[in-house]
């Protein structure tokens, strides 16, 4: 990848996005989530994650450039969609049976976690640059970056629960 200022721009969107949702999410958001049982905690954070959806974009001709690389868009797109498929059927789990639900959002966490890495190395290996997101830019510049944040916290959340069940 050459940097480019295109790049450069995308790079510093992309971190003050990681730096800020870090912030709100570990300074305003873990501190109220953490006084509610687990799967009431749990639920704003899959119900944020439902957003995922919107990887499907990455197939819509005039969204995302026709040039976008399919080794890229295909399993970001679907991946997502099936992401947040599951954050939804863990909500509605953690509703009505709270203990189905905390096993599913480990599961959501973990293939979401594994999903978004998965993006993120198809990236480098497609070579996907700015001008290929066209109208999807604000995806990786403002949605991955509180989806890491929200699957951290997710992660808190759900060793405290572990710890506090012992």
């Amino acid at each position: 990848m050459q940097l480019s200022v295109e790049l450069a721009y995308f790079v510093v969107c992309t971190l003050v996005s990681l730096v800020v949702f870090f912030m709100l999410g570990f300074w305003y958001l873990l501190p109220r989530l953490s006084i509610l049982a687990l799967p009431a905690a749990l639920t704003p954070l899959l119900l944020f994650s439902a957003f995922r959806v919107n990887g499907l974009y990455f197939l819509v001709p005039g969204v995302a450039s026709p040039n976008i690389p399919r080794g890229f868009a295909l399993p970001t797109a679907y991946g997502d969609a099936t992401s947040a498929i599951l954050a939804l059927v863990t909500v509605v789990a953690l509703r009505y049976w709270p203990s189905a639900g905390i096993a599913l959002a480990w599961i959501y966490g973990v293939l979401g976690s594994l999903d978004l890495l998965n993006a993120l190395v198809q990236v480098i290996i497609q070579g996907v640059m700015p001008a290929h997101l066209a109208a999807t830019w604000i995806l990786p510049t403002l949605n991955v970056p509180a989806l890491i944040v929200v699957h951290l916290l997710l992660f808190v959340l759900l060793f405290r629960g572990l710890r506090s069940a012992k």
